[in-house]
């Protein structure tokens, strides 16, 4: 079996949100206070717009921990006037949060590194929404009765109790909080348990597997406005790309091994890391979704990283499972002539030839991918003369990839094939002396059925050949071009 760049395709736009919080902010310790005192002035309203008398707003540390009876660390607080501004004074310049609390409407806000180092400091102005909570399940090691959760630079915290196996902190004011810290009553040490909460309003975000210090949520966007996918899709794997621009590699190990993915009900998520380079800060994976709805712009998954005793549980045997029909995938991510890997259980493992001296791989639409010289490099897959790529005939299977031509050169070009008398997508000129992509499809009675659409050079296509019974069609990027019965 012969082939040129096989790649597996994906059509799902996979969006990082940005999760946001003052520039700085310092989650524990006083390290940025010097002597003096500031005034801090601001003003809050209601959801409406209109001022919001009569709210405790209260200046708070930012490495305040409201569980430590021992703390010294005084909560100054202000009333709104009728305008909805408030005015306190500290005599310690540092980093401080804003909270506030309207008693009628139980609704809440607050501003997180608020950053006080001059005499006067215009906090930003706030807008009170009703809270929401966070439900935080705990880790094995924690069961002590003396033990707490707490928001750090906040009043609020949870004690454990002996009965469950998570906390709730209720009425959270809105945003993203910075991080819930675990501690004891018996010692002044804490832990970070979960970096970045996003709290909506009303609403109760639970925090599973706590021994991951971060985690994002993927969307993954079918509707017009992102992949413009109508129906389900199963058993997907979709790729998730991280840069510097959209992951901090800092944060996780050196070479991946703490990434773990879930559903939003705690499922865990088949996945594999196709390669991660965390000097280059760039990263490739492939997570294997169960289920993906068209036409839906809310369908999330979770990421997680940043714990330290994990065990790298990446495995293209899962993330392209034979049982979800998965029977060969190629990344064709090497280089020269090293072999080329398959990623599924079926190890169908291609053997390269005279790709020495060709150019190494380099970047694709979904990876790296290898470049051929179109005369004597190719790369064959030992042990696929019969098996599982040994389709009978009118039988159902797909073979896809993203093929880059530099030039036409009016030469017959293979691609991927299993032989003349089996299937295969290649470049042809026959019989118009046109270029033309094709996949064809052996049997004994009608010889090869051949569907073909015009071909393109210098530009990256993504070609599907699927053969469903007696029927027969060719899609170039996404698009049905070609069918035949």
């Amino acid at each position: 079996m012969k082939a040129r760049y096989w790649m597996l395709p994906t059509v799902i736009a996979v969006l990082f949100p940005l999760c946001i919080s003052c520039s700085k902010t310092q989650i524990a310790g006083g390290t940025d206070t010097e002597t003096g005192g500031t005034m801090v002035v601001g003003y809050i309203s209601n959801s409406d717009g209109t001022p919001a008398p009569n709210t405790i707003v209260t200046l708070i540390p930012t490495d305040y921990n409201p569980g430590d009876t021992a703390s010294t660390a005084a909560l100054l607080t202000d009333t709104t006037d009728a305008d909805g501004v408030y005015t306190i004074t500290t005599s310690t310049k540092g980093k401080y949060n804003i909270q506030a609390f309207d008693a009628q409407s139980c609704s809440r806000l607050i501003l997180y590194g608020v950053n006080c180092v001059t005499s006067i400091v215009p906090a930003p102005p706030g807008v009170l929404k009703t809270p929401g909570s966070v439900r935080l399940f705990l880790p094995d090691s924690i069961d002590s009765m003396n033990d707490y959760c707490y928001i750090p630079g906040t009043e609020f915290l949870a004690w454990l109790t002996e009965q469950t196996d998570y906390i709730v902190i209720d009425s959270v004011p809105i945003g993203v909080v910075p991080s819930i810290r675990y501690s004891s009553a018996k010692s002044t040490e804490s832990t970070v348990l979960r970096n970045g909460i996003p709290v909506t309003s009303g609403d109760t975000t639970t925090v599973y597997n706590p021994e991951w210090q971060y985690c994002c949520r993927i969307s993954l966007n079918t509707s017009p406005s992102g992949a413009d996918v109508n129906g389900d899709v199963v058993q997907f794997p979709v790729i998730i790309r991280l840069n510097s621009g959209n992951f901090d590699f800092s944060k996780a190990k050196t070479d991946g091994a703490d990434i773990w993915f879930a559903k939003n009900d705690n499922t865990p998520l088949p996945y594999e890391i196709e390669y991660w380079d965390a000097g280059r800060q760039s990263a490739q994976l492939w997570v294997r979704v169960d289920t993906i709805r068209g036409n839906n712009s809310a369908q999330s998954i979770l990421m997680y990283w940043g714990n330290a005793a994990a065990v790298n549980s990446s495995s293209g045997d899962k993330a392209f499972d034979t049982a979800a029909g998965f029977q060969g995938v190629w990344h064709l991510n090497e280089k020269g002539n090293d072999t080329a890997r398959d990623a599924t259980a079926n190890h169908f493992d291609g053997v390269a030839y005279n790709m020495a001296g060709a150019a190494p791989a380099y970047e694709g639409p979904i990876g790296n991918g290898r470049a051929f010289d179109g005369d004597s490099s190719y790369i064959t897959m030992p042990n696929t003369a019969s098996g599982k790529l040994n389709f009978p005939e009118d039988s159902f299977f797909t073979v896809s990839v993203w093929v880059y031509a530099d030039t036409f050169d009016n030469a017959f070009g293979s691609i991927v094939s299993k032989s003349l008398r089996q299937y295969g997508l290649w470049l042809t000129y026959f019989p118009l002396n046109s270029p033309k992509w094709e996949f064809f499809d052996f049997t004994r009675l009608t010889n090869w059925n051949t569907s073909t659409s015009p071909a393109t050079s210098k530009q990256w296509v993504l070609l599907t050949g699927i053969r469903a019974g007696s029927f027969q069609y060719l899609y170039c990027n996404g698009e049905m071009v070609a069918a035949r019965n």
